[in-house]
């Protein structure tokens, strides 16, 4: 992958709108798999999350007393701010609203 400068367009420290849909892939880096001891997938592995469970620039993750375990990482998160289908490589950062 060749390397390129990202910017920064709009810091988001509040929850998007409650209905938006969170896809997410699993086990995207060979390392991380290998550290939870999970053989990393042939195909990407998406599954979706529920908006109340991102936390926002400078916000708190909390933690719910009855937990004993709770496995944590840190995700970035590309908001796409208008629909898109097909879009070619050149255009794709014209549909992006922020990270």
């Amino acid at each position: 992958m060749d390397e390129r400068e990202v910017t920064t367009r709009k810091s988001f420290p509040t929850q998007p709108h409650p209905h938006g849909t969170l896809f997410a892939l699993g086990l995207n880096y060979a390392d991380h798999a290998s550290e939870l001891e999970f053989k990393p997938p042939e195909e990407p592995l998406v599954f979706l999350k529920a908006p109340n469970t991102l936390t926002g620039d400078n916000q708190t993750s909390v933690r719910p007393n009855n937990i004993e375990y709770m496995h944590y990482e840190a995700e970035l998160v590309v908001v796409i701010g208008k629909q898109a289908r097909n879009v070619s490589e050149a255009d794709a950062m014209d549909y992006v609203a922020g990270y």
